[in-house]
């Protein structure tokens, strides 16, 4: 659907605990704007895998991750967990809002920016995390 048709299952989940890991190691200032990324990513990669009938890697992700977002994403994420196959993707309003949103808007100052510009241009190291950076989080 997004251009990542022949990726593994797997390189989602990995893609996303990269980026993670790489936002964790910085200093704090970096670390809190730049940790505003990961929910949506985490979304976008939970709506791709269900999308393309990978549930069970999808149910693995959300569980992974989900008490990272779940204080000020609660019921997104209760949302997004009942809609475990492609069928249910378009009665449930948050996978909706993700899927038919062009990009999420992601406000970082000049440093933030510039350090995380590197992991949004593709290598054939995370070609996934660069595409799927590119395709829904808008850096501006």
């Amino acid at each position: 659907q997004w251009g990542m048709e022949d990726t593994k299952p797997s390189r989602y989940g990995e893609s996303y605990a990269e980026l993670r890991e790489w936002i964790l190691k910085l200093l704090d200032d970096l670390k809190n704007e730049l940790s505003e990324l990961l929910y949506p990513l985490l979304v976008h990669c939970y709506l791709e895998l269900v999308s393309k009938q990978y549930t069970v890697e999808a149910r693995d992700l959300l569980s992974q991750y989900r008490h990272e977002h779940e204080p000020e994403f609660y019921d997104e994420i209760t949302a997004l967990a009942s809609a475990g196959d492609a069928a249910q993707l378009d009665n449930c309003p948050v996978a909706s809002r993700y899927l038919h949103a062009t990009k999420t808007k992601v406000y970082l100052c000049h440093e933030s920016d510039r350090s995380v510009h590197p992991h949004a241009s593709s290598t054939p190291q995370r070609p996934l995390r660069a595409q799927t950076l590119a395709m829904h989080a808008l850096l501006t």
